[in-house]
C-alpha cells in the first residue's frame, strides 16, 4: 500500500439500501483513503449495515422520500473532516491512485473536484465506448469495456455546498458561488449497468422522479436527464420531445443535440434520418471531437443507402477513438454490402479484438 502524508482529511459519504453485494468492495477499496465512512441507509433487509459496520462506519438510518437529493444532504450534515467524497456502493477507486487524490487535495485551492466515472458495459453501442484493451487498471480486468462521464465527486466540506435534484442530485449549482471546480484525470470505476434485473427496476423510478424534478425547475438539464433515461426504458417519441425542448432552452450543449439526433435513429417517422443527421450536425458544431456524433451520422447514411458516405464517417470516429468496437463494425458491414470483403474482415476482427461479446453478432465471410 502507497503511503502518503497527509495535509487534509476526507469524509466517505455514502447513501444505500440492500447493498450487500457491493458495500464491501467498494469500502475496501477506499478504506486507506478515507479518514472517515458515514453511510446513510434507507430501508436495507439485508446484511449492508453489518458489513458496513466491520469497516468502522458511522451508519444513520433514515425514512425513504423519494428524493436522493434529500438522503444524501443528511450524509453531508454528518461528516466532520475537511473534505468529502461521494461514492456508491457499485463503485470503487482503485488504491493505486489513493496518493494522487490526496496530493491533488492538499495543494488545490479549488471547492469541488470532478473525478472520470468509467461506466463498465459490454454494449459498444454506448456513446463513447471504449474497450478494455491494454487499460492499466486491474479493476477493468475481467470486464469488456465503459463510457465515461465527469461528476463532481469530491468537494470541500462547508455547511453552505447542499445536493440538489430528486434524481441526478448533484452539489453544482451550491459550489458555484463559492469558488472554482477542476477536473482531476482519476476514474471512479462503476459496475452497476452489469445487473440488468437492478437497472430495469430502477428505470421507471427514476423516470417518474426525473419527471417530478423537471416539473419544479422546468430547465435543460432535467429535460436531457428524463429524455435519458425514457430512451432507456424504450419511450422514443418522448425522448424526441425533451431532448428537442433541451435543445431550445440550452441550444450550446452539444449532448442535447446528440441525443436528439440518436433518437431519431429508432425513431419511426419518415423524416427521422434527416433529421438524425440534421440534429448530429449541430452537435458538431459545438463539440467536433466527439466521435460518438460520427458514428451515429455514418449509421444513418448506412441507412439512407449512401455507403461511401457513411464509411467515411467511421473512419473519422475511429481516428477520434480507435478502441470503439461499434464504429469498427459498422464500418465492416459498409464495406461488406459493397462488396469489399478484404476491408469488411478486418474491421469485424478489430470490433471483435475490443468487444468479444459482439461475437454471434458477426459474421465473418
Amino acid at each position: 500500500m502507497i503511503q502518503v502524508t497527509r495535509k487534509t482529511s476526507i469524509s466517505l459519504c455514502m447513501i444505500v439500501r440492500n447493498e450487500e453485494k457491493n458495500i464491501k468492495k467498494c469500502l475496501s477499496s477506499v478504506r486507506a483513503l478515507v479518514d472517515e465512512i458515514v453511510v446513510v441507509d434507507t430501508g436495507s433487509s439485508d446484511n449492508t449495515k453489518e458489513i458496513a459496520r466491520e469497516f468502522g462506519a458511522k451508519i444513520f438510518s433514515a425514512a425513504w422520500e423519494g428524493d436522493f437529493a434529500k438522503a444524501r444532504n443528511i450524509s453531508l450534515e454528518k461528516a466532520t473532516k475537511d473534505w468529502i467524497l461521494v461514492l456508491d456502493a457499485d463503485e470503487l477507486i482503485s488504491p493505486k491512485d489513493h496518493k494522487k487524490i490526496v496530493e491533488f487535495l492538499s495543494q488545490t485551492d479549488a471547492v469541488g473536484v470532478a473525478l472520470i466515472t468509467r461506466n463498465y458495459t459490454p454494449d459498444s453501442r454506448a456513446a463513447g465506448w471504449k474497450s478494455v484493451e491494454g487499460d492499466e487498471y486491474a479493476e477493468s480486468q475481467g470486464w469488456v469495456g465503459w463510457y465515461e462521464n465527469f461528476k463532481i465527486r469530491l468537494f470541500r466540506n462547508n455547511p453552505k455546498v447542499k445536493f440538489s435534484g430528486k434524481v441526478h442530485e448533484s452539489v453544482r449549482d451550491s459550489l458555484k458561488s463559492l469558488g472554482k471546480i477542476v477536473a482531476l484525470n482519476v476514474p471512479v470505476h462503476h459496475y452497476g449497468y452489469f445487473d440488468k434485473q437492478s437497472m430495469a427496476s430502477k428505470g421507471k423510478v427514476y423516470e417518474k422522479l426525473g419527471a417530478e424534478k423537471l416539473n419544479e425547475s422546468n430547465d435543460w438539464r432535467a429535460c436531457y436527464e428524463l429524455g435519458r433515461q425514457c430512451l432507456h426504458n424504450g419511450e422514443v417519441e418522448r425522448a424526441l420531445e425533451l431532448f428537442a425542448r433541451a435543445t431550445e432552452l440550452n441550444p450550446n450543449d452539444f449532448k442535447s443535440w446528440f441525443m436528439l439526433g440518436s433518437a431519431y435513429l429508432l425513431s419511426n417517422a419518415n423524416d427521422a434520418l434527416d433529421k438524425a443527421i440534421e440534429a448530429l450536425n449541430a452537435s458538431l458544431k459545438i463539440n467536433p471531437n466527439y466521435n460518438a456524433t460520427y458514428t451515429n451520422i455514418g449509421i444513418a447514411y448506412a441507412k439512407q443507402g449512401k455507403t461511401k458516405r457513411a464509411i467515411e464517417f467511421f473512419k473519422k470516429s475511429i481516428s477520434l477513438n480507435n478502441k470503439d468496437a461499434n464504429a469498427y463494425k459498422n464500418l465492416g458491414i459498409c464495406y461488406q454490402s459493397i462488396g469489399e470483403r478484404g476491408k469488411a474482415r478486418e474491421a469485424f476482427e478489430r470490433a471483435l479484438e475490443l468487444n468479444p461479446s459482439l461475437k454471434g453478432k458477426i459474421k465473418l465471410d
